[in-house]
């Protein structure tokens, strides 16, 4: 797909999903202007951005005050996790 879309400007991708997740640091997907990714988040509807917003913003200000937080994602997590 990278080389497609490396050859070929005429044509777009907006990518919510990659292989691997996040794209490694150096992927093309960062530089390429006829690909946008999105934060894994295009699925969600209604409230759903604002509330995950409102949970971001109390579980940075629990880690600026080095308070436990509430959300975080370990490896072991993170290996289970869909």
């Amino acid at each position: 797909m990278i080389k497609v879309l490396t050859d070929r400007s005429d044509i777009f991708a907006v990518l919510d999903v990659t292989y691997p997740e996040p794209p490694e640091v150096n992927s093309p997907l960062f530089q390429l202007e006829n690909v946008i990714l999105t934060p894994h988040i295009a699925g969600s509807l209604f409230d759903e951005c604002q509330r995950m917003g409102e949970f971001m913003l109390e579980e940075l200000k629990r880690y600026i005050n080095n308070e436990p937080l509430k959300w975080e994602i370990t490896k072991d997590k993170a290996s289970i996790m869909g």
